[in-house]
């Protein structure tokens, strides 16, 4: 079995918040207002009133559509593929788009599981012990075997895990702008893990060795719109066919997945830059 973190142009752990550039995207009429991602933390709210939002972008895609804060948002087709997958555990409630006729429902989680395994996992904590991030995540399998749709109480306000089945429904029946990331794998091993580990750290170990010259940021989207490919450890630039400047980071499967996106995490802006071959995409 495998779980996967589903984002609609939303959030990724990996590349911090970068609004994917495809899907349509929604705001909140008043955000002084707006307090309800405080409310889905994975119980059930009181005394609902539709969210008032209006469309910012129309975008290519708007079957998951993107909103400041994580929450996601479905169209009426895709309430209509996953709802037999939706129903056990979750609330659908309503929102109303003041600029443009579409239907569109949130999407509150409130099938809450404790289903981390500690004793496989590898928790980053604030100094108060709280823990606020994971460096190796696994899942007991029992606890998470029958479930489509499910948060934890390590992120309850944000972080949504589906299954393999519920991607996979996804995928077969076309819906647009969906996009997975795998968070964990019952078949993935130590050993296998470990392994990755090492490719991982070999090929970052290649790239430190055989780099040039180095740059700084403006410089390296300088050279990116010319047409080079820029590295900085494990993250990469390169514009896509189409001229658009994609960035990526390089996970641990040894694999670049690329976002182009407007909103550039803020660390990138810090590093030093080289010149190296393009991926294809």
């Amino acid at each position: 079995m495998a779980l996967v973190i589903p984002k609609g142009g939303s959030v990724s752990e990996n590349l911090d918040t970068l609004a994917g550039n495809n899907n349509m995207s929604v705001d909140p009429i008043n955000y002084d207002s707006f307090d309800y991602v405080f409310g889905f933390n994975g119980r059930p709210t009181t005394d609902w009133k539709p969210a008032q939002l209006k469309v910012i972008k129309k975008g290519k895609f708007q079957d998951f559509a993107y909103l400041h804060g994580g929450i996601p948002i479905f169209n009426r087709n895709s309430l209509d593929v996953l709802n037999d997958l939706l129903f056990e555990f979750v609330e659908l409630l309503d929102v109303e788009v003041t600029n443009n006729i579409v239907e569109l429902k949130m999407v509150n989680v409130v099938n809450l599981i404790d289903a981390v395994d500690y004793s496989r996992s590898v928790p980053e904590r604030t100094l108060r012990g709280k823990v606020n991030g994971f460096k190796k995540m696994h899942f007991l399998d029992d606890k998470v075997a029958m479930q489509t749709i499910f948060k934890t109480p390590e992120f309850p306000y944000t972080r949504v895990y589906v299954s393999d089945k519920f991607r996979d429904v996804v995928l077969a029946s076309k819906l647009k702008g969906f996009e997975f990331i795998e968070a964990w794998d019952s078949e993935r091993t130590d050993e296998i893990e470990k392994d990755e580990q090492q490719r991982f750290e070999a090929i970052l170990a290649e790239i430190e060795k055989n780099k040039g010259t180095e740059f700084s940021w403006s410089d390296a989207v300088g050279m990116v719109k010319q047409g080079t490919a820029v590295a900085s450890g494990s993250w990469k630039l390169q514009n896509d066919k189409d001229g658009n400047m994609q960035i990526s980071r390089l996970s641990l499967d040894c694999k670049y997945s690329w976002i182009n996106s407007d909103i550039v995490p803020p660390i990138l802006i810090g590093l030093k830059w080289h010149e190296v071959e393009k991926s294809d995409m």
